[in-house]
């Protein structure tokens, strides 16, 4: 009779050890396991417009951005060394880089009046210009010290009248991280965009 209470008195020991283990275990993987999203925030006005303070007279077409299949995806890209490429984990954009980018650009312009119109290239013949942007890096590069942010864009600008090249321009920034961790990759991405929007702009109404 003893060593049958005693099996049962250990059996339940046993049992609600177990439980409260799964418990813990469920609680901390629920923690590991939570994804957050990122989006990038609208640019703030940085452009000295004593530089650039009229509109342009101009139809601008922004066609969508090409780059390579994983800046296509919502991944946040890491660099562990230069050939070896990663992401985040428990971390993404809401949208690509590429695709944020263009927004972005858009948004800018029409925002702060800089053309006559802007429009996608679904009415491509009727525009004066097209602005082409090639997203070539958007990565946290880890193997640094201190750690940054690369980002780097390829703009070309067409004449849609003669059907020509007017010029192209690649523009790279760079950016330190406060720590390797997502959220400080963000904002430092961020910085970066902050400051290269407005550069885009300069560059496209110097050579219109």
């Amino acid at each position: 009779m003893r060593s049958t209470l005693a099996l049962i008195s250990k059996t339940s020991l046993i049992f609600c050890c177990l439980i409260i283990f799964c418990g813990c275990s469920s609680s901390l993987l629920g923690k590991t396991h939570e994804e957050r999203l990122y989006r990038l925030a609208t640019i703030k006005e940085t452009t000295d417009r004593s530089q650039s303070n009229q509109a342009h007279d101009i139809i601008l077409i922004i066609s969508d951005a090409t780059t390579s299949p994983s800046l296509s995806s919502q991944k946040i890209l890491t660099q562990q060394s230069e050939q070896e490429e990663g992401s985040y984990q428990y971390a993404r954009w809401v949208e690509s880089p590429a695709k944020q980018l263009i927004g972005l650009v858009t948004n800018y312009l029409e925002q702060n009046n800089r053309v006559k119109a802007i429009t996608t290239e679904a009415v491509l013949a009727r525009g004066d210009y097209m602005l082409a942007l090639e997203v070539q890096r958007f990565h946290h590069l880890l193997y640094t010290s201190p750690s940054k942010i690369s980002v780097k864009v390829r703009a070309q600008l067409v004449n849609l009248k003669t059907h020509s090249i007017v010029s192209s321009k690649s523009f790279n920034l760079e950016e330190e991280v406060k720590s390797k961790s997502s959220k400080y990759a963000v904002e430092a991405f961020q910085t970066a965009v902050d400051k290269l929007v407005p550069q885009i702009w300069l560059w496209v109404s110097e050579v219109t």
